[in-house]
């Protein structure tokens, strides 16, 4: 037979091909039952291993109780009357599909607008395993996808004369493999899933699935699906960090913290997600994002130093002395300017402050009254946004529906169900958001809504210990303006104590060594005050309480 490869001339009871795209892994079967058409198939076979250029290729097969597997692979191009008329490219598929979404008819229409021009074949398993897909090549080659398609298991089984009792799963195998060869170039060309199935519909629960171990198809049916589940679970992540935030700056208009606990009360946290996960990836989502923000920034003052030296070298270059001492001074200044861009406006001292001391009291349920002015006010309020202008008169078109959008009307398409399909990009704005570490959990607030001191006291409240609470407040108060702190104002927003539970804190600081700066006096009327001997004099204390208390009266 010249240089044909002849299985003839192996014995009969053992007939084996190793090369580098078949592998018969049936050591010990022979050539009973086969016929002479496909074993001179399996002779002469031709387009084995991958074609040089393929693209789009598939698998089908068993493991299971010995391996028998086929591969396809095939170069699959524009169809020549189609080519002629619109020019279509190798990625058309999305072109063609345009305006058809997903219906049988686009999908054909895609079928028919490509050919497969050469194909190949890599087997393991039997010789009838190696005769099928051989066949199934040449029946495929020169053929239009749809064409492909149809290449039935009877189609195969007569151009070989049959197959042996037993190796009727090597039919079903170079079918499925064929179907998976169209899908995989489909894939590859931008189908998406819906699409997939209405060009090659997956027969679940047929007999060519049920003898499928492996299907390429099947898995990238599977990986498809969970893509758009995971597709799906970020966006529910993307809409639940919007409404988080956007709650932290309404809830920071009414002079509130927000902490993780509030978000699966309002069943904001993902269904994929527990509320640890989701408490994470809040936090998580906040530093990746100061992240990026900084590298912006030095990003950008890196560019402006670039900038300046540039203009000092130029301005150097072209005046004299005088004016390239103006043009260093200018330089400088603007150097220096940059600098202090640099820093974040918005920075707070207590971003990253953790309170460790133990819990010691129970803040009072209770709150006296008091008649001093009150902590200062949050920086700016939110208005609420406008009702929808139902009676405005507007011809809205069928299907679409008003909504507003970041203080915006626009028309939205609406679903079957009448509600407003979700816009294509969910905006997710942390700016100005700030976190607050604690010794129990983290809060939120919005830096351009609420003062950050007013945070800080709203978050020393929040971690319900008074010891702490109590010492960072007089503290504050004798530093910052210095004045002696009045028991009374403790009953004012965040804090809300009453006097038993300041005097409680006062004796708690007198266990502790790291709270002996801290002292009591009392006004000539009986008021309290606390102060720390670190900022104020006890002289100076007594002094200023005694003008609080009653002498600032005595002048009005």
């Amino acid at each position: 037979m010249g240089d044909v490869r002849n299985v003839y001339d192996e014995p009969k009871d053992r007939v084996l091909l190793r090369t580098p795209d078949v592998y018969q892994t049936e050591v010990d079967a022979g050539v009973e039952g086969y016929s002479d058409t496909l074993l001179s198939v399996v002779a002469n076979f031709r387009n084995a291993g991958r074609p040089e250029g393929f693209n789009a290729q598939s698998m089908a097969g068993k493991s299971k109780r010995g391996e028998v597997a086929c591969r396809l692979f095939a170069v699959v191009v524009p169809a020549a009357e189609a080519d002629a008329e619109a020019g279509v490219g190798m990625s058309a598929y999305a072109g063609a599909v345009a305006g058809t979404g997903a219906s049988a008819g686009g999908a054909a229409d895609v079928l028919q607008r490509f050919v497969i021009e050469r194909a190949g074949f890599k087997t393991r398993g039997c010789l009838a395993m190696t005769g099928c897909a051989s066949v199934a090549c040449s029946m495929i080659e020169g053929r239009t996808l749809d064409a492909a398609l149809a290449v039935t298991t009877e189609d195969i089984r007569a151009a070989l004369d049959g197959v042996p009792e037993g190796k009727a799963n090597t039919l079903y195998f170079a079918v499925c493999a064929i179907r998976g060869l169209v899908g995989d170039f489909l894939a590859r060309e931008g189908a998406t899933r819906a699409e997939l199935d209405a060009a090659v519909p997956c027969e679940e629960y047929s007999v060519p699935c049920m003898m499928c171990e492996h299907c390429s198809l099947r898995d990238m049916r599977v990986e498809m699906l969970v893509d758009e589940e995971r597709v799906e679970e970020e966006r529910a992540e993307l809409r639940a960090l919007a409404a988080v935030f956007d709650d932290v700056r309404a809830q920071s208009a009414s002079s509130e913290l927000v902490s993780p606990a509030r978000w699966e009360e309002q069943e904001w946290v993902p269904a994929h997600l527990s509320a640890e996960d989701f408490e994470m990836l809040v936090y998580d989502h906040l530093e990746a994002w100061r992240a990026d923000q900084a590298e912006g920034e030095g990003a950008s003052l890196a560019a402006a130093e670039a900038a300046d030296a540039s203009l000092a070298a130029s301005a150097g270059a072209q005046a004299d002395g005088r004016a390239e001492g103006a043009g260093a001074d200018a330089a400088g200044a603007a150097s220096a300017s940059a600098g202090v861009a640099s820093v974040p406006a918005n920075a707070s001292p207590y971003a990253s402050r953790s309170v460790g001391v133990p819990r010691l009291f129970v803040r009072a349920a209770g709150a006296e009254a008091s008649a001093l002015p009150a902590m200062p006010e949050t920086k700016r309020s939110i208005e609420p946004p406008a009702a929808a202008p139902a009676d405005a008169g507007l011809n809205i078109p069928e299907g679409f529906e008003l909504v507003q959008l970041e203080g915006e009307w626009v028309l939205l398409e609406t679903g079957e169900a009448g509600e407003p399909t979700e816009p294509a990009e969910i905006e997710v704005d942390p700016a100005h958001i700030e976190a607050l570490v604690g010794a129990r959990s983290y809060y939120l607030y919005d830096s351009s809504i609420m003062t950050d001191a007013y945070a800080h006291w709203a978050f020393l409240a929040a971690e319900d210990n008074p010891l702490v609470t109590f010492a960072d407040c007089v503290r504050e108060d004798a530093r910052v303006y210095p004045r002696p702190m009045a028991r009374s104002s403790f009953a004012n927003p965040p804090f809300r104590m009453s006097a038993e539970a300041v005097e409680a804190a006062w004796e708690a600081s007198r266990a502790h060594a790291d709270y002996a700066d801290l002292e009591r006096i009392e006004a000539s009327n009986g008021d309290v005050y606390f102060f720390s001997t670190t900022y104020l004099s006890p002289e100076r204390a007594c002094a200023l309480a005694e003008w609080d208390a009653v002498e600032r009266y005595l002048s009005v």
